[in-house]
């Protein structure tokens, strides 16, 4: 192990360490870098116990794919400029002219394995993470499958195991692009994309809703599977084109998702709703409490995503003819909302992306925001409520 520059971290060989020695060790390192004043780790844990952490390029996709399948080709991004954010909101979704194309790698004859929620694809002596390109280093790689599938698709990239909003609209919406694309019709809609099984009860419940078939990857089986196809955004060869929500708020996909989450919404929803993140330790609005007394005397019902079933938090969403809510995953439920329904998103200055932009656009939900004013530090912001009440004082909302 070598130190580069100040914090770069080189394993230069394959580091095997079993479980309670990788747990001991990190432990170890947590405590000597603290001992030494260093708050931020030179690199990720699961390096530690998977990868050789050489900076060299690792393998690619491309190396051993058979083919590279196009289900969406690059088109005009009708989001493109639509709205004009402060310059530290990021602009997935709104910066670029064309949408990049929706791309699956094909591959024949391979074995995967799930360990510490990482893929490793194996063909013949080559193994790699798609994600990373690295090289894994489980001694389990070395064992015969135990399971098979005939097909399998990967759609998992490495926002999507932990986030509601990342996991529904690129995990699941790669998934259904595929499906609504025209350019591969030969494609069985029963292929099952890879998930692991410490996939939460938002992601199930939605995966479930969406009828999105899948195939639950126990943590150390190793599967063999006759065609796989691996999004080639989530890979390692195309990490620049990552894409969200749902493929840049691909109007047809965002469509068919709404569809199909059908949750028997009224036919004139009349809820005005205020969706809370009064309970998260980031992104805080330092006047939220206040926000919420002021909306609750205009008749807004108040709801905190965290309280509720991933069902009820849909329903609720499904029949507001009007959300006001601070950027977050709280947003993704915004999927249920229908045509015509008003979203206001409020920002913290410094923090934030055009995703539900992008995504309310593609509904046809009216979307406007507010940008918060800097309270300095853990991103916590304050916000003009009155500017926020004669804003929407004047949709004639309140």
């Amino acid at each position: 192990m070598e130190m580069i520059g100040d914090l770069n971290i080189i394993f230069d060989a394959p580091i095997r360490i079993p479980t309670p020695g990788k747990d001991a060790l990190w432990s170890q390192l947590r405590q000597s870098w603290k001992a030494l004043g260093i708050n931020n780790m030179p690199f990720r844990q699961r390096q530690i116990a998977f990868f050789s952490a050489n900076p060299l390029p690792g393998i690619l996709c491309d190396d051993l794919s058979e083919d590279l399948l196009t289900f969406i080709p690059e088109e005009a991004n009708e989001h493109h400029g639509l709205f004009q954010f402060p310059a530290k909101i990021n602009n997935l979704v709104g910066k670029q002219k064309m949408r990049p194309p929706l791309r699956f790698f094909l591959f024949k004859n391979v074995d995967i394995l799930m360990e510490n929620r990482i893929f490793s694809v194996m063909k013949g002596n080559d193994r790699f993470d798609p994600i990373s390109g690295r090289v894994p280093c489980s001694s389990d790689l070395e064992r015969p499958a135990d399971g098979h599938l005939p097909s399998a698709i990967i759609t998992m990239d490495r926002y999507g195991l932990s986030n509601i909003s990342h996991h529904l609209f690129d995990v699941l919406g790669r998934h259904i692009a595929m499906t609504v694309s025209a350019t591969e019709t030969n494609l069985s809609p029963d292929v099952p994309i890879l998930v692991p099984a410490t996939n939460g009860a938002y992601q199930n419940h939605v995966m479930t809703r969406l009828d999105i078939p899948h195939e639950v990857m126990p943590a150390s089986r190793k599967t063999h599977i006759d065609t796989l196809l691996i999004c080639s955004q989530v890979t390692v060869d195309e990490q620049e084109g990552f894409a969200h929500p749902a493929h840049m708020a691909h109007r047809a996909t965002v469509q068919e998702m709404r569809r199909r989450i059908n949750v028997n919404a009224p036919a004139e929803p009349q809820q005005k709703l205020y969706v809370s993140r009064r309970d998260s330790d980031r992104r805080q609005m330092v006047n939220e409490a206040e926000l919420e007394d002021r909306l609750s005397s205009y008749g807004f019902q108040i709801v905190l995503p965290s309280t509720m079933t991933a069902d009820q938090q849909l329903r609720a969403l499904s029949e507001a003819k009007l959300v006001v809510a601070p950027h977050g995953a709280g947003l993704t439920n915004l999927i249920a909302c229908q045509s015509g329904t008003m979203v206001h998103e409020l920002f913290h200055p410094m923090k934030g992306t055009d995703a539900y932009a992008g995504l309310s656009h593609a509904l046809d939900l009216p979307y406007s925001f507010s940008v918060l004013t800097d309270k300095g530090g853990d991103h916590k912001g304050h916000l003009d409520i009155e500017a926020l009440c004669d804003q929407l004082s004047d949709t004639g909302m309140l």
